[in-house]
């Protein structure tokens, strides 16, 4: 019995298991077409450990850019790519993102720290659809480039900007602007040492539908910014403010004020802060969990598959 590709395609995605999906293409050539057509996601081996610790100072994954280039021509589907810890991947290697990644609404290239702007530019250019990027510790990346992104891609719904050194005001204050801010729901900023009350105040006034915000370790951002925080940020659910050094009593009264949607908050290491102005924070806000751990990265439940 001869069946079409359309019952193919219903069969391949009926399968449960990755390794089932796996073998469906080793059945005949016909069959690996299908497979590969229908593939809406690709993840390298590296992209599993790159969250642990330890793998922050291990060799990255070496993936040359034919490599990719042919799995991109093979797998011209795809809606979540993760390349984190591709430590050898070059601007060259996502010039292909132009023909095939219009699909494509998940990139993590946590890591890549040889992506420059110029791949940053391709990827914006090539990805309209893209809802999710994943950026943590890529040291190529400036403002330039992140200004690219946002003018570009339209529908982000999650940005992680986590340790990226060359990241400043000017390149945060692009999240606002265009169509970006009006979707934007998930911002990881850890580690942005160098980001102030200016960012801080035009993103808390411009992105309306904030709901997850890691500002750990953003040492700026001072007095207005937290009040800008509080009196804007009203959809905010879940807030990151460990280790921030200019945290005073103050700043916290603000959010108790305000981020009326507020449920956690993480909280640990503020130095400026008074045990009285946490205690006055839990008897104002007892339906807001205090947590006193540090999430290293946060991911949006739309998670990398």
């Amino acid at each position: 019995m001869h069946l079409p590709d359309d019952c193919l395609a219903v069969i391949f995605h009926g399968l449960d298991s990755r390794m089932d999906r796996n073998s469906f293409g080793l059945t005949c050539r016909r069959w690996l077409h299908v497979q590969d057509f229908n593939r809406r996601s690709l993840q390298f081996e590296c992209s599993s450990f790159i969250l642990h610790p330890s793998s922050l100072s291990s060799k990255g994954f070496d993936i040359h850019t034919f490599q990719l280039h042919r799995l991109l021509r093979r797998f011209q589907h795809l809606e979540s790519l993760s390349l984190s810890n591709c430590t050898d991947l070059h601007d060259s290697g996502l010039t292909r993102l132009l023909i095939y990644g219009s699909y494509l609404q998940k990139l993590n290239m946590d890591c890549c720290s040889n992506v420059t702007d110029y791949g940053l530019s391709l990827v914006a250019s090539g990805c309209p659809s893209l809802m999710s990027i994943s950026l943590h510790r890529c040291l190529g990346i400036t403002d330039k480039g992140l200004e690219t992104l946002a003018s570009a891609c339209l529908s982000m719904k999650y940005v992680n900007l986590s340790n990226c050194s060359q990241i400043s005001d000017k390149g945060l204050k692009a999240l606002t602007h265009w169509c970006f801010a009006s979707c934007l729901k998930i911002l990881d900023m850890r580690l942005c040492r160098t980001v102030s009350d200016t960012s801080v105040v035009a993103i808390a006034k411009g992105c309306p539908l904030l709901e997850e915000w890691n500002l750990a370790l953003c040492h700026e951002v001072r007095l207005p910014g937290w009040r800008a925080v509080g009196s804007y940020c009203q959809n905010l659910k879940t807030l990151h403010v460990n280790r921030c050094r200019n945290l005073c009593d103050d700043g916290l009264q603000a959010l108790r004020e305000g981020c009326k949607n507020l449920s956690i908050l993480y909280l640990n290491g503020c130095g400026r802060l008074t045990s009285v102005a946490i205690e006055l924070f839990k008897f104002h806000r007892t339906s807001v969990c205090i947590k006193e751990i540090e999430i290293l990265c946060i991911k949006p439940y739309w998670e990398f598959s």
